[in-house]
C-alpha cells in the first residue's frame, strides 16, 4: 500500500496569501506584508516564491489525485 503526503511547509505561505488575495492585494502588496511579519523567513525570497506557494495550495497547480 503506498500513501502518499502532500508537503505542507508552505501551506502557511500560501494561508497568508489567500487571506490577501481575497482582500485585493497585488503580489508585490502581499510579499512586503510578510516581510514585515515575518522578517526572519528565508523561504520567501521574492513575490513570485508566495505566488507559486498559493498556486500550489490553491491555485492551476492544485494536486487533485488526493
Amino acid at each position: 500500500m503506498i500513501i502518499q503526503f502532500m508537503e505542507n511547509t508552505t501551506k502557511d505561505i500560501a494561508d497568508f496569501a489567500a487571506l490577501r488575495r481575497q482582500q485585493k492585494m497585488t503580489w508585490a502588496e502581499i510579499h512586503s506584508d510578510w516581510q514585515h511579519h515575518h522578517d526572519n523567513d528565508e523561504r520567501v525570497k521574492s513575490t513570485e516564491t508566495i505566488r507559486e506557494a498559493y498556486r500550489r495550495h490553491y491555485g492551476d497547480k492544485v494536486r487533485k489525485d488526493f
